[in-house]
């Protein structure tokens, strides 16, 4: 559970070791209601994390392809992160 001054959010699935979350989008977050929504929590959780990492409801029936998902998910945290070290120090 993520706080934040006026509410809170329940991530699917936070990795701890890479400060990410992962969220399993179900049909209805395809409408432009929900993606504003989404887009708002997200940019709240990121205030906190490293990233937030989305993944279609449907991927998770497969996983073999979940886990390559989630592998690309961390690849592409390692690789931001790295970026903003970067950027950071030589400015």
């Amino acid at each position: 559970i993520f706080y934040t001054e006026v509410s809170f959010y329940i991530a699917d699935f936070y990795l701890l070791d890479s400060n990410i979350v992962i969220e399993v989008d179900g049909g209805y977050h395809a409408t432009s209601e929900q993606r504003s929504k989404d887009n708002k929590r997200t940019a709240k959780l990121i205030e906190d994390i490293e990233g937030v990492y989305r993944i279609k409801n449907e991927a998770v029936d497969n996983i073999e392809l979940a886990k390559g998902i989630v592998k690309g998910f961390l690849v592409k945290a390692k690789k931001e992160k790295l970026k903003k070290r970067m950027d950071k120090h030589y400015k």
